[in-house]
């Protein structure tokens, strides 16, 4: 067990207060009063900023300096607050009682900048001592840390503090100190609750619960649905007739059909025969018609042979010379991109040349181009006097040195400036021989493919008509032609003979009749399996309703199983909750209209709600959690209670206790009990 007591506490500029010691009771009860604005409050946020840098609210950013009349910040003093701070422990040996000096002081920093006459403030910045030893920020905070956790230490140290805790966050302190109860705990040494934990494999009670509402809804639905769907098989049933009579009438009408059928059968076999005859003699037809055709042709071709040979001779002419002409564009064309490119590289060694005339120019200019002395080149540029005869001499001999090796090398560039021109002259003369002489040989290419074309064109078949000859002369002087025309005239008269052929439509007609009486009376049997079907599917339905039934009576005893589960939890959950205070009660659940439960957390002192109660029952409630929770975590620390006028007795309490009280003093009071 730790113990943490504050034996006196010292404040310096902080929060309106100038300057103020107090020593507190460490074995008793310290009072601290005085009436509104006198600084009471302020003693218990000093205490708060030393340890963590907040207020009693929470709040790292408050007004810490101490202002003026008129509201202001009164700048460059020091803003500090120290105490001492009594430790105890107990282990398994004798007690140890430690005591330590705790200062934290916030500094401003005032800067004078360069070419300033005047400092300038530029922010502040803290420093924090343990026993005077200055210490960094991570290393204080280090220690604090170590004698107390921060919301164990706000814990026991504020009444109010946890029952204005956000409820959430206040269920799981509690559970967290009572523990938490596991579903096999609750569930253990109830038969019916053990069966539940069987079901639950691997999901919450909560999981489960919705997992068997969603299934009990879709029972009830599907329930629902059977007695139309049974109602919808019974609106659908056909009229039960005499089925064999029906069958016994169909039988009947199917062996008139297959009479009839025979007779048409008769009398299409007839027709197949003549058909067949006819197929014959139009297939002979189109035999002799084909030989016909060929003999024609054989005789036209031997007519016309000397024509058509002639014919193909004069296109092979036309077409030599449509080639030639062809070949004779492309060099025409290839001749003109060669005298293009001629043309273009004379002009370019026209420039060249141009360019070297002026080079030749430029040449000659430098050469005859000799130095030059001013007066000015002899004269100091610092004291602008003449300078001694040796000294110009000198200046003379550099200058004539500078003026020749500038000369010598504008010569040289510009010489090799004119051998680079005059080789790219050469080269490009070279290249428009080679041109003239590939244009002239391109050109007596294309002499010799005219004179080609010359004679070609000079063939006296190449521009005289060809006339086709008279071949009727021929065809009608063919016997065997005459031979076979009169073959085809004797096939095509037979062909065209009408034939006699039986009628068989009032057969049909009568069949038709027939099948279709049958296919009514066929449809009114099938009404009979319709029924069959119709009858198995209501016993299915009906089956199917009697087996929801008992699934959603089954969905429904594990619900019960949940309700109960629920209920034991919340009495199980409470029960070990409450055993840890002695005033103090919670309520950890509410009791929902439907008879469920939902997770609340609220503090009860006696019957009322802890924000209902007054003040001395909120305040003494709020030392009950102190106490329990000092005795969970085994450290205690010193309580401040706020507003402590209004209470006649406080509940005991085994931590050092700081009363705040209002009274009509102008000044701060400390009395101890």
């Amino acid at each position: 067990m730790k113990e943490i007591k504050l034996q006196s506490i010292s404040i310096l500029n902080f929060k309106g207060i100038r300057n103020l010691e107090i020593t507190f009771n460490t074995e008793g009860m310290t009072t601290i009063s005085g009436r509104n604005a006198t600084g009471k409050s302020t003693v218990r946020d000093a205490f708060l900023w030393l340890m963590f840098d907040k207020n009693a609210s929470g709040d790292k950013e408050f007004g810490i300096k101490t202002n003026d009349e008129n509201g202001n910040p009164i700048p460059q003093i020091p803003h500090e607050v120290s105490a001492v701070v009594i430790m105890c422990e107990e282990g398994s040996g004798e007690g140890r009682v430690t005591s330590v000096k705790l200062r934290k002081c916030l500094v401003e920093k005032w800067v004078k900048k360069s070419g300033e006459v005047e400092k300038r403030y530029s922010g502040n910045t803290t420093e924090y001592y343990i026993n005077d030893v200055p210490k960094k920020e991570s290393e204080y905070n280090a220690y604090i840390k170590e004698l107390c956790e921060e919301t164990v230490f706000r814990t026991i140290t504020n009444p109010s503090y946890l029952p204005e805790m956000n409820r959430d966050k206040l269920r799981a302190f509690l559970f967290s100190m009572a523990g938490e109860l596991s579903d096999t705990d609750i569930a253990s040494g109830d038969r019916e609750l053990e069966k539940l934990m069987d079901l639950i494999s691997g999901k919450s009670i909560d999981g489960l619960k919705e997992q068997i509402r969603n299934e009990k809804s879709r029972i009830k639905k599907e329930m629902d649905d059977i007695p139309s769907r049974i109602e919808e098989c019974n609106r659908m049933m056909p009229e039960k007739k005499d089925w064999d009579s029906i069958r016994n009438e169909i039988n009947s009408h199917k062996e008139k059909v297959d009479d009839i059928e025979s007779q048409i059968e008769d009398i299409s076999k007839a027709m197949n025969a003549e058909n067949e005859r006819r197929m014959r003699l139009s297939s002979e037809l189109s035999g002799k018609k084909m030989e016909y055709s060929r003999l024609y042709d054989e005789i036209t071709q031997k007519g016309m042979k000397e024509y058509y040979d002639k014919l193909n001779k004069k296109r092979e002419l036309h077409s030599s010379v449509d080639q030639i002409e062809s070949e004779i564009q492309g060099f025409n064309s290839l001749i003109q991109n060669l005298e293009r490119e001629k043309e273009s590289l004379e002009g370019y060694i026209h420039s060249k040349n141009e360019e070297l005339s002026a080079l030749r120019k430029e040449w000659n200019e430098i050469n005859v181009r000799n130095i030059r002395f001013n007066d000015e080149d002899f004269v100091c540029p610092t004291c602008k006097r003449l300078l001694d005869a040796e000294d110009i001499e000198e200046r003379k001999s550099e200058m004539i040195s500078n003026f020749n090796k500038k000369k010598s090398a504008e010569l040289s560039a510009n010489q090799k400036k004119g051998m680079e021109i005059k080789s790219v002259i050469e080269e490009s003369e070279k290249r428009i021989s080679l041109l003239s002489t590939q244009i002239k040989n391109i050109k007596e290419k294309v002499g010799d493919y005219e004179d080609k074309k010359n004679g070609i064109i000079g063939n006296p078949l190449y521009s005289a008509p060809v006339d086709q000859p008279d071949v009727s002369s021929l065809l009608a002087g063919s016997l065997e032609l005459a031979s076979k025309q009169t073959e085809i005239d004797n096939l095509k008269y037979q062909v065209e003979q009408p034939v006699s052929i039986p009628q068989t439509d009032e057969l049909k007609q009568e069949r038709k009749e027939l099948q279709s009486f049958i296919s009514t009376l066929e449809y009114q049997l099938s009404r009979r399996e319709q029924i069959k079907i119709l009858e198995t599917r209501i016993s299915e339905l009906n089956n199917r309703l009697r087996d929801l039934s008992q699934l959603l009576a089954e969905k429904e005893q594990i619900e019960s199983w949940i309700d109960k589960f629920n209920k034991r939890k919340v009495e199980f959950s409470e029960e070990r909750i409450n055993s840890m205070f002695s005033m103090v009660k919670w309520k950890m659940y509410n009791r929902l209209i439907n008879g469920g439960e939902e997770p609340t957390c609220i503090p009860m002192i006696g019957n009322a709600e802890y924000r209902d109660a007054n003040a001395a029952g909120k305040l003494n409630g709020g030392l009950d959690i102190i106490n329990a929770v000092c005795q969970y975590y085994g450290v205690y620390a010193p309580i401040f209670v706020d507003n402590a006028e209004g209470v006649n007795h406080l509940l005991l309490t085994h931590s050092q206790m700081i009363r705040l009280v209002v009274t009509n003093e102008s000044k701060l009071t400390v009395s101890y009990e």
